[in-house]
């Protein structure tokens, strides 16, 4: 069995990512997929777009992103898809603080803050996380994923 969560969507090429997950699976074998839901449903976008625009240039995109997309690219790579099924997450912080250190460390949000500053990526994060506060103050981020299992 081969797994690949949260991460086809950030090769160069997708497919050839997938042809390579068929390739080192057995006959038989399994590849297991998981990746974001349709980006204008997930949360951790919004924020990632806002902080992204910062620095110049494009906005990443995500190729595998969206429903049916990632089976579609399963069969193009030679897997047959067995099941899909849609899910959902939340990321929650209990306040502010707590917000920014753990968004500000990943890896997305440490390259743009060695690009302007932390001081303006906290600043982006805060106003684009006010629409995610909570009744009690903290901050919840809604991220639906899709789950893809295939064989070989």
């Amino acid at each position: 069995m081969v797994t690949a969560v949260n991460s086809l969507q950030f090769a160069e090429d997708s497919i050839a990512a997938l042809r390579e997950t068929a390739r080192v699976t057995r006959a038989g074998g399994t590849v297991a997929a998981a990746v974001w839901g349709s980006p204008d449903e997930v949360h951790l976008f919004v924020v990632v777009r806002a902080v992204s625009k910062l620095v110049p240039g494009p906005a990443p995109t995500r190729p595998l992103l969206g429903p049916g997309v990632l089976e579609e690219a399963m069969v193009e790579a030679g897997l047959e898809v067995t099941e899909s099924s849609d899910h959902d997450s939340a990321f929650e912080f209990p306040d502010e603080e707590t917000m920014l250190n753990q968004l500000t460390s990943a890896g997305g949000m440490v390259r743009v803050i060695r690009e302007v500053g932390e001081d303006a990526v906290r600043e982006a994060l805060r106003a684009v996380m006010e629409q995610f506060r909570t009744d009690l103050g903290g901050y919840r981020l809604e991220n639906p994923w899709r789950l893809v299992v295939a064989s070989r």
